[in-house]
């Protein structure tokens, strides 16, 4: 749908902002339009994370915010984006990389060449990322979001088992939470559900279930039974929780699986220890991380007709001084290198000594919500009947091929 919304910063209050003083005279932008699209789908966050900021530092600026439409038809979304003619966009690394294919987006070197724009001020990670084998930068990244795996190192020493480590994958992950079968909850994660537990797997470790080139379903058998049978042995030993009882801040968790908001909480607690390490990664690509993905790429239409003010916008979004001024929920920090290694006292350093995988996981987006329901149903259902011994870990994924195949077919008469 799209939105259109003129906001002037004298009205910024509605949206909880405060003025901040400036160490330069702002130009006057009343009567300015410019036209944004953003991947959110909250009007309300898309200005408590980015909005305020670009408003108070372009004073009198009206936005006209465009917002993804219904349709999970990628063809018709794009021809609605490029219908609408956007200015700016903030959006997902899939979105990225889909209109840079399609050389929808303007290559920002000669401007980051004209002002003379220092990019080995930023994570090298990040800029590599974003750009293409040929050299051009399509976007920039002035923050990533970062997740992981919090442990309790009293409840390690007690039982004398080892911490876990940076560059662990699930298997060896989940190995751990075995050991702790009758003394504590091994893993509280939000993703406690066998059928989440066994996407977060799939996707971490990129294990498609689709094969583009005939447009049919494919399982790695071998792959997929592994980790369905160590999902099964799991849950017989009941470690695994979910996040409601807050059961790691009460120190009866070994494991926790969240992002930097939780950090938030910890640090009023000082009845255990605890540490923070990255997510499990790829068993085949130990060197990738899936902490780090990238909160909004901001990039430049080529049709764009206001090109040098978006390219402003851009510059001071990911200015050093702007840096510490973001009020993002959940909290992310910043690509700069001056900013990206702590948060609130705590050293993130191991999570940025791999490389970022910016793959945005194995469910395409334009899968429909109606096929995504019925998937995770099948998976739900046949887990379940797996963990009440009712059939063996192979028998519940010939099932689960069995019934998404008739999905898939489906979900394609959609289309």
């Amino acid at each position: 749908m799209n939105v259109s919304i003129v906001i002037l910063c004298l009205s910024l209050v509605l949206f909880g902002c405060t003025s901040r003083p400036q160490n330069k005279e702002l130009n006057d932008y009343t009567d300015t339009i410019i036209n944004i699209y953003t991947s959110y789908v909250n009007e309300q966050q898309f200005y408590q994370n980015y909005g305020e900021l670009i408003l108070e530092h372009f004073p009198g600026l009206e936005i006209n915010l465009m917002m993804p439409s219904d349709t999970s038809d990628w063809e018709a979304r794009f021809e609605k984006i490029k219908n609408n003619q956007p200015d700016l966009m903030l959006f997902y690394t899939d979105e990225y990389e889909k209109l840079s294919e399609q050389s929808y987006l303007l290559d920002l070197d000669p401007y980051v060449k004209k002002d003379k724009f220092d990019l080995d001020k930023y994570a090298d990670s990040m800029i590599d990322a974003v750009s293409t084998d040929t050299g051009s930068l399509y976007g920039l990244v002035p923050r990533v979001n970062i997740s992981g795996i919090y442990y309790n190192k009293d409840l390690f020493d007690q039982l004398k088992i080892n911490y876990p480590t940076s560059g662990m994958d699930w298997h060896e992950l989940l190995n751990i939470v075995l050991r702790f079968e009758d003394n504590a909850i091994g893993l509280e994660s939000t993703f406690s559900d066998p059928n989440n537990l066994l996407m977060e797997i799939a996707n971490t470790n990129n294990w498609s279930f689709i094969d583009s080139q005939n447009d049919s379903i494919s399982f790695q058998k071998q792959d997929w039974t592994s980790a369905i049978q160590q999902i099964i042995d799991l849950y017989h030993t009941q470690t695994v929780s979910g996040v409601e009882d807050d059961l790691f801040l009460q120190g009866k968790a070994a494991l926790h699986t969240g992002n930097l908001l939780y950090i938030d909480q910890l640090l009023g607690i000082n009845n255990f220890s605890w540490d923070f390490i990255p997510s499990p990664v790829n068993s085949k690509k130990r060197d990738e991380s899936h902490s780090i993905y990238f909160d909004r790429i901001i990039s430049i239409p080529k049709e764009s007709t206001n090109k040098d003010l978006s390219w402003e916008i851009i510059k001071m979004l990911m200015d050093e001084n702007v840096a510490d001024e973001y009020k993002s929920f959940p909290p992310n920090v910043s690509t700069l290198k001056s900013r990206m290694n702590q948060y609130e006292g705590i050293n993130l350093e191991e999570f940025w000594q791999q490389n970022l995988d910016t793959k945005p996981g194995i469910l395409r987006s334009d899968f429909s919500s109606s096929f995504l329901e019925e998937f995770y149903g099948i998976l739900e259902d046949q887990l379940q009947l797996a963990i009440d011994e009712k059939q063996t870990a192979d028998q519940t994924l010939d099932e689960i091929i069995k019934q998404t195949e008739i999905a898939y077919e489906k979900e394609k008469l959609r289309r």
